[in-house]
């Protein structure tokens, strides 16, 4: 037998994270990122993750790790030049 009903609602969950870094000091693309939650800027990483979810669980099926389009917000750009030792 199916352990779910055939009436439960499934749906795509689209959610917008933040990463805080607050220690970071040398991390690539490390920005000031506003928190909606708090309403405050903190330093680190917005996430935004896309799941499945059938009312009962959730199943994550991809993300990315975004920074701040701003350059004055960025603490560190990308390393041109990286040792892949």
């Amino acid at each position: 037998e199916s352990l779910t009903s055939a009436t439960r609602v499934r749906a795509f969950i689209v959610d917008d994270s933040v990463l805080k870094r607050n220690r970071c000091k040398k991390a690539e693309l490390l920005a000031r990122v506003h928190d909606h939650t708090t309403g405050r800027f903190v330093k680190g990483y917005n996430m935004l993750t896309l799941g499945w979810s059938d009312g009962f669980s959730f199943a994550p099926i991809d993300f990315v790790m975004l920074s701040s389009a701003k350059l004055a917000n960025r603490f560190c750009e990308m390393k041109e030049r990286l040792s892949k030792r």
